[in-house]
């Protein structure tokens, strides 16, 4: 089974890349670690790092690996300082026979404050205009030939088991920015129908596509103008509850998103045609596409790569069971990689975090991935030894 570790390549960078190897196959019983190499921003608690060095705020929307640069077009990198102390995916992929552990690129591609910034035109749209600052749109061909271009960078130029695609879809309106602020009773419903992109990409696929997708826009503004003008009492309409609502009396909002997945679907398809010949694997993160992509379209999307990866995060054993039934009629035949939070407020040492690690094993798990090196405590990385071991 591959069993990996999601590592940050600062951390690599502080504690040497032996120290890490040997901590994953020894401690954390793994046999593969999974580097960032592209990266939203964050600060991070890092428990077992240096003093003065326990906290670490990141560069926010760069990459942590060489790049080629004939690969980018409009949009291109930025490299991140770390690689100015070390290229953490050479020295890894150098290592994987010495160490016996597999490396794979954990790339965040569209959640880029930098480039959504940078970039406006190429970023989400609300249906009132707004940009968004941190996501950039996957229907706008600038945001999509970065995607690709960063993908197959990674799999012709190092020797990677797979890169994973985390962000790579549309993001919701709810994957937050910094601090929001925000004081209307959107509820589930405004919230959803605020991450539904309207920028030019998306308007002009729509259009291409036969479908009045300004109608739509002017749909949702309304929708959203009404919240903003009720009362202060949260709708209790739930996201379902207004697509199955719209969808039986909207049929071009149906007609819209039906646009949206496909401009979700034809990119992963794009990414994986970049990266084939490189001898790695494109496995999907699940659950950005929830705003898009429903079960049957995710199995067709899962069936032309390699697998999927799925998050067990904060869960209960049984709630576990549900989501292997679930995911593992998507992956089908393919590679069905779970998500395992190893560190607080989950407990690795505590019986129902076991018993949940080794239910994903016995229904069908190909893979797990546990989160996150740097993050975790080592009685942490202890912890996933420990129940690997057993």
């Amino acid at each position: 089974m591959d069993l990996a570790v999601w590592t940050y390549p600062w951390d690599v960078a502080e504690e040497g890349i032996d120290t890490v190897l040997r901590n994953i196959r020894d401690v954390a019983q793994c046999n593969g670690i999974s580097l960032a190499s592209a990266y939203h921003n964050f600060k991070q608690l890092r428990p077992h790092s240096s003093p003065g060095r326990k906290i670490y705020v990141g560069e926010g929307g760069v990459v942590y690996f060489n790049t080629d640069e004939s690969r980018y077009g409009r949009i291109k990198p930025v490299t991140s300082n770390v690689l100015k102390e070390i290229d953490a995916f050479q020295e890894a992929c150098d290592r994987r026979q010495e160490y016996g552990i597999d490396v794979s690129a954990w790339t965040v591609i569209m959640h880029n404050t930098r480039q959504a910034t940078a970039n406006p035109d190429a970023a989400m749209h609300t249906a009132h205009g707004d940009p968004s600052p941190h996501v950039l749109c996957p229907s706008n061909s600038d945001s999509r030939e970065f995607a690709v271009a960063l993908c197959s960078d990674l799999a012709h130029n190092y020797d990677l088991r797979a890169v994973e695609l985390e962000a790579v879809g549309f993001l919701g309106f709810n994957h937050g920015y910094h601090h929001d602020k925000i004081g209307a009773p959107l509820g589930e419903w405004g919230a959803y129908l605020l991450g539904i992109c309207f920028c030019d990409s998306c308007l002009n696929r729509a259009n291409d596509a036969g479908v009045d997708g300004r109608g739509v826009m002017a749909l949702v503004r309304s929708e959203l103008d009404g919240i903003y003008d009720g009362s202060d009492v949260p709708p209790d309409l739930t996201k379902d509850q207004g697509v199955e609502r719209w969808l039986r009396d909207e049929p071009e909002f149906s007609r819209y998103q039906e646009v949206a997945v496909d401009s979700v679907a034809s990119l992963i398809d794009e990414i994986r045609a970049a990266c084939s010949g490189s001898g790695t694997k494109v496995i999907l993160q699940g659950e950005p596409f929830e705003e898009t992509l429903d079960a049957n379209r995710m199995r067709e999307v899962v069936a032309k790569i390699d697998g999927v990866l799925v998050s067990a995060y904060n869960i209960t054993t049984a709630e576990a069971g549900e989501l292997m039934e679930r995911s593992r009629k998507i992956a089908g035949e393919k590679e069905l990689i779970v998500a395992i939070q190893a560190h607080y407020p989950e407990i690795p040492s505590s019986d129902e975090w076991r018993s949940k690690v080794r239910l994903c094993m016995d229904q069908g798990a190909t893979g797990l991935n546990f989160y996150n090196y740097g993050i975790s405590t080592m009685s942490q990385l202890r912890g996933v030894g420990a129940v690997l071991a057993g």
